[in-house]
């Protein structure tokens, strides 16, 4: 998985959703990439609560992970962080630009255009709602199970 869709929401309450690299997804917290100063970055200033949404495709399977946003400190991890969300980007864009081959389309743009002032959010995750197929629903406090998120990096 690339990207998470990530809802925030507004200083007058109006919600705000946007895709989102992933970067890294360890234990009950996970870093995405985020454009600096962008909406998602002014939202989560407000209010740093958060709302993820994924998808497990082969399963059809979804998942909400609802946490606390923080900005990853540039003193700390970020060198790290920004490390693997280059190489990350390198084989996305690699993995488009071999794809566009395999089905010979000329046409399209297969390397996606990263921002090259970014930020990194990590988000401490609290819940993690799944609804499957049959719309049977399932909520589990990260807090209390301190269990594996189950969002893989690939």
């Amino acid at each position: 998985m690339e990207f998470l869709c990530v809802a925030t929401i507004g200083r007058d309450g109006s919600p705000s959703v946007a895709n989102k690299f992933l970067i890294r997804c360890e234990g009950n917290s996970l870093c995405f990439g985020d454009f600096a100063k962008g909406k998602t970055w002014a939202n989560l200033k407000i209010n740093p609560k958060v709302s993820i949404a994924v998808m497990d495709n082969n399963n059809l399977v979804d998942y909400q992970i609802n946490g606390v946003a923080k900005l990853v400190n540039p003193c700390t991890d970020f060198k790290e962080l920004l490390k693997e969300f280059s190489k990350k980007e390198v084989r996305f864009a690699m993995k488009r630009i071999i794809e566009g081959i395999r089905k010979e389309s000329g046409q399209g743009v297969h390397q996606v255009p990263f921002p090259k002032r970014i930020v990194i959010w990590e988000i401490d995750v609290k819940e993690v709602v799944e609804l499957g197929p049959t719309a049977e629903l399932k909520k589990e406090d990260k807090m209390k199970t301190g269990k594996d998120l189950g969002v893989h990096n690939e």
